[in-house]
């Protein structure tokens, strides 16, 4: 799954962002050039406002490239109409962001179950795979809880499931951890590591966290409109 000869899920070539405020041109990326391998593990690093972040809002479609050509999971998506897009978005990718984003009014099942309201799929079914990713990320027992209720580990865990309920091929995540305490923060990153692992799922995770981006298979660090290969540490 993660060999050189794998067709790669992400790929961006020749990609420059470049946004202007006001009387000033801001270019984040600039003829970047990127290449992730189905089933890897990618922690992206990098000063703040290096554009990380902006990165992840290309590959997802919820931002355009100024220039260049961004191709996911085998399709170019650089000149995709905002409806293609969003019925590709929801078939391909989860994305999975720092504040959870979850509904307040909504238990934790209900949660996990909107994006499935999009799919061709009966009320059943829809019970029957929230239940699954409930029970993969732990929270089998939290199903019925509100987001008030659940600790902010736990939270993340349901945004993480919501995430999985539609199988998606490509998981990316923005600080995923970066509102949680240490111990939430490696429940949360223990869980990211057996999706990988266990289910092949191919991971892109920005973060500012050594330690998180040390779980990851691949680590690269974008400063000035540029990707860097860093060796990933071992653990300590």
């Amino acid at each position: 799954m993660n060999s050189s000869e794998s067709t790669p899920v992400v790929r961006l070539t020749g990609v420059t962002k470049t946004y202007v405020k006001g009387e000033v041109k801001v270019t984040p990326l600039e003829n970047a050039n990127i290449s992730v391998q189905a089933g890897d593990f990618v922690a992206l690093m990098g000063p703040s406002g290096s554009g990380k972040s902006t990165l992840l809002n290309l590959i997802a479609g919820i931002d355009r490239a100024t220039s260049g050509r961004v191709e996911v999971a085998g399709r170019d998506i650089t000149l995709a109409s905002e409806n293609d897009l969003a019925v590709w978005r929801r078939r391909t990718l989860g994305y999975v962001f720092q504040q959870f984003n979850l509904m307040p009014v909504l238990t934790a099942a209900e949660n996990v179950e909107l994006p499935l309201l999009n799919l061709p799929l009966d009320r059943e079914r829809r019970r029957r795979q929230v239940a699954t990713v409930l029970e993969l990320v732990g929270l089998a027992d939290r199903a019925d809880h509100y987001p008030r209720q659940l600790s902010g580990g736990q939270e993340q865990r349901v945004a993480i499931a919501r995430v999985l309920a539609a199988d998606p091929q490509l998981i990316l995540a923005d600080e995923p951890t970066g509102s949680l305490d240490r111990e939430s923060a490696r429940g949360v990153m223990d869980l990211l590591v057996q999706l990988n692992e266990r289910f092949q799922k191919t991971l892109i995770i920005v973060t500012h966290d050594p330690e998180v981006a040390g779980r990851a298979r691949r680590r690269l660090r974008l400063d000035k409109g540029q990707f860097t290969d860093e060796p990933t540490p071992g653990p300590s």
